[in-house]
């Protein structure tokens, strides 16, 4: 496996996310992220990356994950000001303060939270693990989903965007011209229906499988059949539908789609991003694009340093 798909994941859910927050739904966010949203000149990232950083850590320090570890470094990382939901600050903070993950993810949420904050960080555990397969990232997805998120619809949010990254990475880009999109998307639609088991979602796969080839869909379209909110199963479709439609095009013109649609723009920016650089890698994004983000050499070191991981 190419480096430069490595660094395509990491960076392009970092560019998907630092760019997506100021144009994130509700007058509140969007004012407050206009005060704090740069640091040194530069975009500041959501815990949608900080988050990501912690699980590219802790894989590094330890080479696996271990869920009740991993528990207390999200904790202890939270911060207000990167935009951590209220949920999430509420679970989190408890962990800190010793309760077990397994009791406080279900605390607030009788059967946990559906949000999106699980799907939004998996796409470091697919290339954590990528060299162990598929069935070893399911496991891990849905133990470290669990630390925060123990709702269903919220794991098997994650467990798409980690399938999704992992077959994407798995797509020759020096190939890809020669390969009709029509096949290469019913072929990615097809195997992700085939570990999909939540009918929600496979209804909107299959929608997405019948829109994907024609023309693109409006952004009332999108809020009625995909969605774009804060909850997994009306995020992730976004994210997926968004990566397949514009994986020939550049990072920029797909992000600056879902920025457009509205909603949760960071997340989807996000995972989408993520989708997009594993297709793509980190040598077609133009160093302009995230010249003014924060964290890049941090996001760049940790993406080779879980390369090499994988190659030992």
């Amino acid at each position: 496996m190419d480096i430069d798909k490595y660094l395509g994941v990491f960076m392009g859910l970092l560019i998907g996310d630092a760019l997506g927050a100021p144009f994130e739904s509700g007058f509140l966010e969007r004012l407050v992220w206009r005060f704090i949203g740069k640091k040194a000149g530069k975009q500041r990232y959501t815990d949608d990356t900080e988050m990501s950083i912690v699980l590219a850590k802790h894989f590094i320090k330890y080479n696996r994950f271990e869920p009740n570890i991993l528990a207390q470094e999200f904790a202890k990382e939270v911060k207000w000001s990167r935009g951590y939901g209220r949920g999430a600050v509420y679970i989190l903070k408890k962990i800190e303060k010793g309760m077990s993950y397994q009791k406080a993810a279900t605390l607030k949420y009788k059967n946990g939270s559906f949000g999106n904050g699980a799907a939004m960080r998996v796409a470091i555990v697919t290339i954590a693990l990528f060299n162990k397969g598929i069935e070893e990232i399911f496991k891990a997805v849905k133990n470290i989903s669990e630390t925060t998120h123990m709702n269903q619809e919220a794991i098997e949010g994650a467990k798409i965007i980690a399938y999704m990254v992992y077959m994407a990475m798995k797509i020759d880009i020096n190939k890809i011209d020669k390969l009709p999109s029509l096949n290469l998307n019913d072929s990615i639609l097809n195997n992700l229906l085939s570990i999909v088991s939540l009918k929600n979602y496979k209804e909107k796969i299959e929608f997405i499988k019948e829109s994907i080839n024609g023309e693109t869909l409006t952004k009332s379209e999108i809020i009625k059949f995909l969605g774009n909110g804060i909850a997994a199963i009306n995020s992730v479709p976004f994210a997926l539908y968004s990566a397949l439609k514009y994986k020939d095009s550049d990072i920029k013109d797909m992000l600056n789609y879902i920025y457009k649609v509205g909603g949760d723009t960071d997340t989807i920016g996000a995972m989408a991003g993520a989708i997009w650089g594993a297709i793509n890698g980190l040598s077609s994004i133009q160093k302009a694009t995230y010249s003014k983000i924060e964290g890049v050499d941090l996001i760049m070191d940790l993406s080779e340093k879980l390369f090499l991981a994988q190659k030992n």
